[in-house]
């Protein structure tokens, strides 16, 4: 994919829009309204659970992310400043609303649903992006999922909860790098850490569970990065805090 998109000097989300296309032999309009759709449900469940308190069926857990969304509200500035811990509020929100049957997308997973929909949505409220731009960032998104799928695993049974989450933080990631969404220098980061990931999925390699999980861990770490580049006063404590778990889990100091 970061291949085609190198010839053709074209974006990853029109790659895998074109793709979609020859595949299921639809318009672009009709795959546009599709998306479209997708979004307006993330856009709802992520609302839902910060305006209110929802909770899961069995009563157990809920309600976090609305007590969080109002504490953030209430002025309250944590280490990880403004846009993270609201990006953090929403995913908590839709991941309630699921455990709460209530509608969301899987992203790829029910159980990571959250993070896809929370890093969007947040950074169209600090940088403005429409909402058109964010259908193209969901195309970029589902066609990294693709690759996640098609060449290791996003089930948490076979390749644990970094199959899940950590494939959701890579789509979000890939996501994010839609045409320049932060700082050209955090772009470019982004950038060589996806190629440098994606360029074994590209040649029939398979990775395995570590290796998934590493992946995913480094692009989370990249997401996470450009996400703290938007708030310069926070930016290295909550990237050294990143960057000492990834070591902690035997990857290396990115």
């Amino acid at each position: 994919m970061v291949t085609l998109a190198g010839k053709s000097g074209q974006s990853l989300s029109e790659i895998v829009i074109e793709a979609e296309m020859d595949h299921g032999g639809k318009s672009r309009d009709y795959l546009f309204a599709r998306m479209g759709k997708r979004l307006e449900i993330m856009r709802n469940a992520a609302a839902q659970g910060i305006s209110q308190p929802v909770m899961s069926i069995s009563g157990i857990s809920g309600g976090n992310a609305y007590k969080f969304w109002n504490w953030l509200e209430g002025g309250q500035e944590p280490l990880t400043g403004p846009i993270l811990s609201r990006a953090v509020a929403r995913a908590m929100a839709v991941n309630e609303v699921n455990a709460g049957m209530g509608c969301i997308v899987a992203t790829p997973t029910a159980g990571s649903a959250g993070i896809l929909p929370a890093v969007l949505l947040t950074v169209q409220e600090a940088r403005g992006f429409s909402d058109e731009q964010l259908v193209q960032a969901l195309f970029t998104a589902s066609g990294i999922g693709a690759v996640i799928v098609r060449r290791a695993h996003v089930s948490g049974a076979e390749g644990g909860c970094q199959a899940e989450t950590g494939s959701a933080a890579c789509m979000a990631a890939g996501a994010c790098h839609w045409k320049s969404y932060m700082p050209p220098s955090a772009g470019s980061f982004r950038l060589s850490v996806f190629e440098n990931t994606a360029r074994p999925l590209s040649s029939g390699y398979t990775l395995s569970v570590r290796e998934t999980s590493r992946a995913a861990s480094v692009l989370f770490a990249a997401s996470t990065k450009n996400l703290c580049a938007t708030v310069p006063s926070r930016a290295d404590a909550v990237w050294e805090r990143v960057s000492d778990t990834i070591w902690m889990g035997g990857y290396g100091r990115i």
